[in-house]
């Protein structure tokens, strides 16, 4: 018998809000809206050797990782491992866990990366209890992870208010300074005009003031992960089930609605989280490949709602609707528990719908944006090697919480 679960969805902006969302903070974050004075311009001209970490000009010999475990991560450490392991660099990776003993970081060790223990001043990131007020390292975890590092990919993780995304971005700025690496690689966003996105213009302005040798600013996108799931959470829609033609107990969807709030007809630009990964990777074995200072779009495909089920439909066969949700729904049926977060959630899903970005996103072209960064994965791409996967993952996890 097929069963119908439902399950709300965060969706698109989803990808902003754990991306991109936390409240202002004073100084030292400049606004993201005005212009850097001319003595606060960062270097416009090719990179050169860093005096710390020769040969910066070639392959990164040292890079670190704010991150071992997130997409982003992930993408960016397999990326280098193939760069490494076709001979086409020496590389040491480096990346920061706050899990050090997991089944993780155990493979990471064993396929080379130096994993540094970050528990030591680290709060736990999307711990169940309130944010911390701070997750920035402590400086003896930075020495560990960043001494003679010749580049790091710095991923942040909004905290829904506290503040403390910026004060980390300011402790990890401040310790690529002390440490002399010669090349940031920031994983943000433009600024949007709507307060609670723009915390990562606010670091992007702030890093940008830094006597940094070059930095690259990484501009994302929606994801395509974030219709489907977060955080490990479900967020399919509904998930319709049958027996598996092979037999057995094992089951496999039949039918698929995703939901979020946007119009199902509205073009939105995507790509697939493990883009900014390896985005960063192909940053830190050619950094010539960017300009010091330069803020590159990362763009999959545009595409709407409708269309994004359309290519899970041509990629499984599975019949794939979209079914737009309304913003009460989104904070009752999404953060029940949490009405504080729901309404800051749908309080920047009520902005954004008003703003000019969608306008935008519709306008863009997209060849020219995408040629900064051509490798980024195109939605029927991502849905044949790993959407229709997600999915099918993501409807066995509603299965499983099923009441009987």
């Amino acid at each position: 018998m097929a069963a119908v679960l439902h399950v709300a969805l965060l969706g698109l902006v989803a990808a902003a809000v754990w991306q991109w969302a936390t409240i202002l903070t004073p100084e030292p974050f400049p606004d993201p809206a005005r212009p850097p004075h001319p003595t606060e311009q960062h270097h416009t001209e090719a990179p050169t050797s860093h005096p710390s970490n020769p040969g910066l000009g070639g392959p990164a010999r040292v890079v670190a990782l704010s991150t071992c475990t997130s997409v982003q991560g992930a993408a960016a450490i397999n990326a280098l491992q193939r760069a490494a392991a076709g001979g086409l660099s020496s590389i040491e990776i480096r990346c920061l866990t706050r899990r050090p003993n997991s089944q993780r970081a155990q493979q990471l060790r064993t396929a080379g990366v130096v994993v540094v223990d970050g528990r030591d001043g680290h709060s736990a990131i999307g711990a169940a209890e309130s944010p911390p007020q701070s997750k920035a390292p402590s400086p003896a975890v930075l020495r560990n992870l960043l001494s003679g590092a010749t580049a790091l990919f710095l991923v942040t993780f909004s905290d829904f208010g506290t503040g403390g995304e910026l004060d980390e971005a300011a402790a990890w700025g401040d310790a690529a300074v002390e440490h002399s690496v010669g090349l940031v690689i920031f994983s943000g966003g433009a600024p949007t005009g709507i307060q609670e996105l723009d915390a990562k213009a606010r670091i992007e302005a702030h890093l940008r003031t830094l006597p940094i040798n070059q930095t690259l600013f990484l501009h994302s996108s929606f994801f395509y992960e974030n219709l489907v799931t977060k955080a490990g959470i479900p967020r399919v829609a509904a998930c319709e089930r049958a027996s598996s033609p092979q037999g057995g107990n094992k089951e496999v969807p039949l039918g698929v609605t995703f939901t979020n709030p946007l119009p199902h007809k509205l073009p939105v630009v995507m790509h697939s989280a493990g883009d900014l990964g390896r985005a960063a990777a192909a940053a830190a074995l050619d950094p010539a490949r960017f300009r010091a200072g330069e803020a590159v779009r990362i763009v999959g495909s545009r595409c709407t709602p409708a269309q994004f089920a359309s290519a899970y439909t041509a990629a499984t066969s599975i019949e794939a609707s979209y079914v737009q949700m309304d913003l009460n729904t989104l904070q009752s049926e999404v953060f029940p528990d949490d009405p504080t977060t729901g309404a800051a959630v749908a309080r920047m899903y009520r902005a954004y719908l008003d703003s000019t970005l969608l306008a935008e996103d519709a306008t863009m072209d997209v060849a020219a944006v995408r040629s900064r960064f051509p490798e980024a994965t195109t939605l029927e791409t991502w849905m044949q090697q790993n959407g229709a996967a997600a999915v099918a993952s993501a409807c066995r996890a509603l299965w499983q919480n099923e009441t009987p």
